[in-house]
Parts: C-alpha cells; sequence; structure tokens
C-alpha cells in the first residue's frame, strides 16, 4: 500500500513537471476558475528569458488557449509550442487526498518535493518550496480528489518561480525513478 502511494506520488510529479501521458478527456480538463488569485504572480524561466504572468492570464490561457500578454511573449521567445503548454497546464490526474498527505509528509515525500521545489518555487522566500507545493497539492485534491499543473499553481500561497528550461532535466529523472 505504502509503495503504491510512492509511485503515486512520484507521478504526480512527473505531472507537475510537465510530463505528458494523458487521456484526451484530461486534455481538456476543466480548470477551477473559483480559486482567487489576489493578484499574485507566476514568473516564468527559459535561460535568459524571465516573464511575469499573472494567475488569472495564466488560468484564461488554460482554459481557452488564447495567450496573451507576457504569455504570448514567452511563448514566442522560448519557441514553444502553444498547444502543448496549456496541455501541460490541463492534465488531470486522480489521487486519493489522504494517501498523497502521508507520501508528501515522508522522507521520500519530502525528496521528491525538493526535486520539483528546484523548478517551481517561491520567488521571494527560497527554502519554502516543499511547504507551498504540499500546500498547494493538498488543496488540489480537497475538493475532487484530481488535480493539474493549473490547479496546483492556483492553489500556491505566494508568487512563485517556474523554471521551464529545468522541467526537462527534472521530467527524465522522475521519468528514471519509475521505470
Amino acid at each position: 500500500m505504502r509503495m503504491n502511494a510512492i509511485m503515486n506520488f512520484a507521478l504526480a510529479a512527473v505531472l507537475l513537471s510537465g510530463c505528458q501521458g494523458k487521456s484526451e478527456s484530461s486534455r481538456n480538463a476543466s480548470v477551477n476558475q473559483n480559486n482567487v488569485s489576489n493578484g499574485r504572480k507566476i514568473t516564468l524561466l527559459f535561460g535568459p528569458i524571465n516573464r511575469s504572468t499573472s494567475i488569472d492570464l495564466l488560468n484564461g490561457f488554460a482554459s481557452t488557449g488564447v495567450a496573451e500578454g507576457d504569455i504570448a511573449n514567452f511563448i514566442s521567445l522560448a519557441k514553444l509550442n502553444k498547444e502543448t503548454v496549456q496541455g501541460y497546464l490541463n492534465v488531470s490526474k486522480e489521487f486519493d487526498m489522504v494517501e498523497m498527505d502521508h507520501v508528501l509528509n515522508s522522507s521520500l515525500g519530502e525528496a521528491i518535493l525538493k526535486k520539483v521545489g528546484s523548478v517551481l518555487h517561491p520567488a521571494k522566500s527560497k527554502g519554502y518550496e516543499v511547504q507551498a507545493l504540499r500546500s498547494a497539492i493538498i488543496l488540489s485534491l480537497v475538493d475532487d480528489n484530481k488535480m493539474s499543473l493549473i490547479e496546483v499553481l492556483n492553489n500556491l500561497p505566494v508568487d512563485m518561480v517556474v523554471d521551464v528550461e529545468n522541467l526537462t532535466k527534472l521530467q527524465s529523472e522522475i521519468k528514471g525513478f519509475l521505470q
């Protein structure tokens, strides 16, 4: 039972790192628009490219596929596929919240959260990525035992930085762990 929960958490970490592996229905998963962003920002890094955008604008892009402002600039400058980025934001996976809570609070769970926190971390308060990610994941699972990257981003308690370029490295590391 414990190993199954750990494997599920590793899958969640892959989900957070932007790994594809979704069904057509999860590609079109709806974004929880009930979350209040309170003007929070996400800073996207890709090598020397650094763009900040509001959670609201990111939610709009995730739900409509229309990239505006800094999101459009970032996608263009980083030469990313707009549909792929939108798909990464919306991929949804089901997890048992209680099991996930146990795993997130284990030493292995904390190690994986630290790895994910190396590419997704608070903008100003480094060292709190584990707590920020843990709370966002649990909050994402509370209502329906499902989570997506956009839902986790909505539930992050503070402004965050996402190192898009290093997501690929993290994705490879986590995939290696799962094999």
